[in-house]
């Protein structure tokens, strides 16, 4: 072989390749094949340039793997193997491992060296591309070393590729828990911390904004800030929870407490941490742990804890075997035992006698689970009387506990018997006096039949006299009027050229409010409003053949056929002027009357003082006794008013009969939300209909009158 110059000489600059990653794990696999064959070889890329060589290849070619790497392998051969080398390489790299290509490298001073290059795409996975592996050796024992180390190089390839699936499952699962940590802290409203107290620092989660207000995630001199931003009622007790852990006397950090939080407002926190990290001395070194903010449920348990304490009704936990555990103050207030007694008396000591079997019965449904609800029952006082309570029982399954809530109603018991005895009292009296009603009914249906059939004839007599009379013939169109109809129209027959009038000369006699109206329209009108008997009344307002105004009622009878149409219209007036104006002026009084009604500053009520009934009460009244106008109405004035009062209010009423006085009184009355208020109010009495009616004025007093 010829010799050629040394190979560390100065070569003409390749193209810049960029370095593989030496740290990857796939390069530090292919290397370390690489590193333990035997036989000199060189890893070259699809540009020609080397990648890596082995210890052996370098001392081979005498030079250094530093200057090796990243030089065109061409640089390396001989002048004759130089030629076209760059063409049959990218045959080669074409070919994949179907072909192998022999050339010699130029040695300083030494014989050439003989290089088969093969391509070799598994080694070349390790490096990050497709390499040129070549194989310093003869020929033949080149083919046995490309073979071996092929074999290597996939062994070594499954292990990588095995080791790969492994730290990728690893890596899977560690992000599948940290993605259960991030949602269980966030679901549960909390941030961890992490606490070096060596540095005597201590980092919080990014999530400590969102919980809790504050920007700090990293703060410096922890011991020096801890006093800053607990509140120092609960500094000390921290603090000792602290040190207990740190000295081993506890296994937890736990605390609870409250921080400083955004705008200075004072948060609930619940700590909860751990020791970590140990010296070798054993003294701590880090502690991590995680702070919930539970300022909502400390703020709730806080508001049931003042409910409980202040609550009028009376709440107790119980046991299953009848036994106080928990009682509220109420129970001392309404019974006179304290909590201590009550925890020593059982519950079925405290019942009535007459009650127990019933309230037996009734608790065990409680130990079967199902709730009972406003239960009545007396209970011992601690000064030996009995009181009613209604009680509601709620039971706590999985405690074997039940939660009793009671009410003391022994003044509601009271009142309830007293109107169920004026119930019976006053359904007595509205019995009697329904039979006397009932009787007088009877008596005014029958008047009432009577001056019907009188109405009746009298109509048909005037039908028949033709009286005001005209009559529209719908085939002809045409109006035929008589005298007394022209009488009430302010003319004459001679004036209007006759009886027999066309609709439109019939219309110049009805002028409503000086605008022209078609008779044909009130014919229609009266066509459209015709019942089934076929007759219809309607008032129409007019301007005489006098110039003066007024209204008419015009009653139509409707004459039909076999097949029910109508064929004529038959019409009797009446000038109704001087009653409308009656009515109008009866309208605008009443009107006054019910603004003076609606806007006075006291309540108005009128009662029928026979049935004891209210028959109208204006909004004041509403709004002074708390009630709606169907509350009132459905109850009875004698109602309302406290049972104390109830004899000298029966007296006042009963005295309304007699005579009309406008003596004002004082009475407590009951409110629709159950509370009595004193009133002072004056009462007159007047027939109306028929019925004795007391109308009276009041409003709400301190108290009665001043002895």
């Amino acid at each position: 072989m010829a010799m050629e110059s040394s190979n560390d000489s100065k070569q003409p600059a390749g193209p810049e390749v960029k370095p593989p990653d030496d740290s990857g794990p796939g390069f530090l696999a292919a290397r370390a094949v690489m590193e333990e064959f035997p036989c000199g070889c060189v890893a070259v890329d699809s540009a020609g340039l080397v990648v890596h060589a082995n210890p052996p290849f370098v001392k081979l070619v005498g030079s250094t793997v530093a200057r090796l790497k990243g030089r065109p392998l061409a640089s390396l051969l001989t002048a004759a193997h130089r030629e076209n080398f760059p063409d049959k390489l990218r045959s080669l790299f074409k070919k994949r491992g179907r072909a192998r290509l022999t050339v010699e490298i130029a040695r300083p001073g030494r014989e050439a060296l003989a290089v088969e290059l093969a391509c070799q795409p598994t080694l070349g996975r390790g490096f990050g591309r497709t390499l040129i592996l070549a194989v310093a050796e003869s020929r033949d024992a080149g083919l046995d070393t490309r073979l071996a180390l092929e074999k290597q190089v996939a062994e070594r390839t499954r292990a990588l590729d095995a080791q790969i699936k492994e730290r990728l499952r690893v890596e899977e699962a560690l992000r599948e828990s940290q993605e259960r940590l991030t949602l269980a802290l966030w679901g549960s409203n909390c941030v961890w911390w992490d606490l070096d107290l060596k540095e005597d620092r201590m980092q919080f989660s990014p999530r400590i904004r969102e919980v809790f207000g504050s920007t700090v995630t990293d703060m410096r001199k922890f011991s020096e800030n801890m006093a800053g931003f607990l509140h120092p009622e609960d500094y000390p007790k921290t603090t000792r929870a602290f040190l207990d852990h740190l000295e081993g006397r506890a296994p937890n950090f736990a605390a609870l407490h409250r921080v400083r939080g955004h705008g200075g407002m004072w948060q609930w926190v619940a700590v909860h941490g751990r020791i970590v990290g140990r010296n070798a001395r054993g003294r701590p070194l880090r502690l991590v742990g995680i702070s919930q903010n539970v300022t909502d449920s400390i703020q709730a348990e806080q508001e049931r804890d003042l409910i409980f304490q202040n609550t009028y009704d009376m709440i107790a936990l119980m046991t299953m075997s009848g036994m106080f555990l928990t009682v509220n103050p109420a129970w001392e207030r309404v019974l006179g035992w304290t909590p201590e007694e009550m925890a020593c008396i059982p519950s079925i000591e405290l019942t009535h006698p007459g009650d127990r079997e019933r309230g037996t019965a009734l608790l065990r449904n409680v130990y079967e689970g199902r709730a009972i609800e406003g239960f009545e029952q007396r209970v011992l006082c601690k000064n030996g009387d009995y009181r009613w309570l209604s009680c509601s029982v709620q039971p706590l399954t999985d405690r074997e506990l039940f939660v009793v809530i009671a009410r003391d109603i022994t003044e509601a018991m009271a009142h309830q018997e007293e109107l169920l005895r004026l119930n019976r009292d006053l359904e007595g009296r509205v019995a009697e006096r329904t039979r006397e009603l009932q009787e007088q009914v009877a008596l005014l249906q029958d008047r009432e039949r009577r001056l019907r059939h009188a109405e009746n004839q009298l109509n048909d007599a005037m039908d028949l006299a033709r009286i005001a009379y005209w009559d529209y013939d719908l085939e002809t169109g045409e109006f035929l009027l008589n005298d007394r109809m022209y009488c009430l129209l302010r003319t004459t027959a001679l004036q209007q050229g006759g009886y027999r009038l066309t609709p439109e000369r019939v219309g110049e006699l009805f002028v409503p409010k000086g605008v022209s109206v078609a008779p044909r329209r009130l014919v229609e009108q009266a066509l459209d409003h015709a019942n089934e008997t076929g007759a219809v009344i309607l008032d129409q307002e007019l301007i005489f053949g006098d110039g003066t105004k007024g209204v008419m009622r015009i009653r139509v009878q409707a004459e039909r056929d076999a097949e029910g149409r109508v064929t004529r219209l038959y019409g009797v007036h009446q000038d109704v002027t001087e009653a409308r104006r009656i009515g109008e002026e009866l309208a605008r009084r009443e009107a006054l009357y019910r603004a003076i009604f609606e806007t006075s500053h006291d309540g108005i009520l009128v009662v029928d003082i026979t049935s004891n009934r209210f028959a109208e009460m204006n909004t004041r009244a509403l709004e002074l006794l708390g009630r709606t106008e169907a509350d009132l109405s459905s109850i009875g004035l004698l109602d309302i008013f406290h049972p104390d009062d109830l004899p000298r209010a029966a007296e006042s009423l009963q005295r309304l009969l007699s005579e009309n006085t406008r003596v004002p009184e004082r009475f407590r009355v009951l409110r629709g939300d159950g509370v009595y208020v004193w009133v002072e109010g004056t009462a007159t009495s007047a027939t109306l209909n028929g019925h004795r009616m007391a109308f009276g004025t009041f409003r709400v007093v301190d108290g009665p009158f001043p002895e």
